[in-house]
């Protein structure tokens, strides 16, 4: 099933947000993107993300945790 290419600017400014949420972490943009385009560009799912992401970094020793 191919999915829709979002026509309003708020679904688009969403996906632009997370293309560079994947960039920015070196994460796998694909998939990302084929996730959130799956979730119908929402905006619960793109929180999801950045907080996926979030977690990540936090893991890699650049949080709290890390710094001590």
């Amino acid at each position: 099933m191919a999915t829709q290419f979002p026509q309003d600017r708020d679904a688009l400014r969403r996906l632009s947000n997370i293309r560079w949420l994947a960039n920015t972490y070196h994460l796998n943009e694909r998939e990302l993107v084929r996730e959130f385009k799956e979730s119908g560009y929402s905006y619960e799912k793109q929180g999801e993300l950045y907080e996926r992401a979030r977690r990540q970094r936090m893991n890699q020793g650049h949080g709290p945790k890390g710094a001590a």
